[in-house]
């Protein structure tokens, strides 16, 4: 019951209803959040460029059933260049992000990437953002020496 409590934690779900058979309860609940949540991942997870300048490419995964719209923010808009800055990942499928960097001081830094559901026949990835905040985010490190 405890890990299930932990679980029930780690994915911020504000109610649930217990029964007698936890087991089962907990595969039925483990199926159903999987199938309804958006997954994306960044590969690779961290990017290390020269301080000199460089670049790095890197895959925006989406694992889930959902097309997304992603949009692509940076801690340091002086050194580093993205491209697409904003954009879709299809259900199942992955999507280019490239990142380059200017000549500038070593410094570690990060990219945000957020991300929402979308129609299937969206057409402009930016309106999600206007519209409110994103569903989810993930970070990628990058360090630059």
């Amino acid at each position: 019951m405890h890990f299930l409590k932990l679980f029930i934690e780690t994915r911020k779900l504000s109610s649930v209803v217990f029964c007698s058979s936890s087991l089962h309860f907990f595969f039925f609940l483990h199926q159903s959040i999987n199938q309804k949540m958006a997954a994306l991942a960044a590969d690779p997870a961290n990017a290390s460029v020269p301080a000199a300048g460089g670049s790095s490419t890197h895959q925006l995964v989406n694992s889930g059933a959902s097309r997304l719209a992603f949009k692509v923010k940076s801690s340091n808009n002086t050194e580093y260049r993205l491209k697409p800055v904003f954009g879709f990942v299809e259900a199942g499928a992955s999507a280019p992000l490239e990142i380059t960097r200017l000549a500038g001081p070593p410094k570690d830094d990060k990219l945000v990437v957020q991300f929402a559901e979308v129609a299937a026949d969206a057409t402009d990835p930016q309106a999600p953002f206007k519209a409110g905040p994103a569903a989810g985010e993930v970070v990628i490190p990058v360090s630059a020496a």
